[in-house]
């Protein structure tokens, strides 16, 4: 990206950059297949943040910003659930797991902000217990 604003005239430079990007989208998209939901969504976190950059040559890439938001959602939403169901199962660290995850890329999120202190406070106390 710095480079290619740098030379934004450079032909193979740009190539280069979408063709690191499409690489990008499809190991994102391989991740999700996999329900790798963590690390398909750090990827598609990161492009999304980064697509106002794209600007001008954004019409050379196979996805648009509506395309990231859908698959970004679809982890955020695959990640409340499964860390959810970790803790109905007792699994906290699971839990914790899963939410610190999904915290990486929507660190906005109230309710899994509650329910990671929540899940973590028990995790204290069984060990304190012990």
């Amino acid at each position: 990206n710095v480079e290619h604003r740098k030379h934004p005239q450079d032909q193979a430079l740009m190539k280069e950059y979408v063709k690191s990007l499409e690489d990008m989208k499809s190991a994102a998209d391989k991740a999700l297949d996999r329900e790798d939901f963590a690390s398909a969504g750090r990827k598609y976190h990161v492009m999304l943040k980064n697509y106002p950059s794209f600007k001008g040559f954004e019409k050379r890439l196979s996805f648009n910003s509506s395309y990231l938001n859908i698959k970004l959602s679809h982890c955020k939403q695959s990640l409340s659930k499964q860390g959810f169901q970790e803790y109905r199962k007792g699994n906290l660290s699971g839990a914790i797991a899963l939410w610190k995850s999904l915290l990486a890329i929507d660190p906005h999120n109230k309710e899994i902000k509650e329910a990671l202190r929540i899940a973590k406070l028990q995790q204290n106390n069984l060990q304190e217990n012990k």
